[in-house]
């Protein structure tokens, strides 16, 4: 598990609570909160507090483990970063379902920008939202 190697070779201790939220995110299909997180801990039966929470996932954007994404009400959610998995969302507005959507020329998306505005990029956040079949 990559996650988990990463804190271990940047000098963190590997908690019981790191770990267990470095499995969830890196087992979940989509995005979770703080709240869904904590709910997904207790399931597992791992106990700790909201503040360990914040900072181990404070840890795991730092290391650029996870990776913090916002659909657009206010909740902040996160992901773990997988290798050769770069994907984006689809959501529905209606019912909250997400999806996992890929693009085959993407690099050449990123490039073509990079040219045009000298940036050097080293990130980027595409979610796509609308109604899925069940909602329209």
């Amino acid at each position: 598990m990559k996650t988990i190697a990463v804190i271990k070779q940047r000098g963190n201790r590997l908690t019981k609570p790191r770990k267990a939220i470095s499995t969830i995110l890196l087992q979940t299909k989509f995005p979770l909160t703080i709240k869904e997180i904590m709910n997904q801990l207790k399931k597992n039966d791992v106990y700790t507090d909201t503040v360990s929470i914040y900072r181990t996932v404070k840890l795991l954007l730092n290391l650029r483990c996870i990776q913090q994404i916002e659909f657009g009400d206010g909740k902040k959610r996160f992901e773990a970063v997988k290798e050769n998995n770069h994907h984006h969302h689809i959501i529905c507005d209606k019912c909250g379902k997400v999806e996992e959507i890929f693009f085959k020329d993407e690099n050449y998306f990123a490039l073509q920008l990079k040219k045009k505005t000298q940036y050097k990029i080293h990130r980027h956040s595409l979610e796509f939202f609308g109604l899925c079949q069940n909602c329209y």
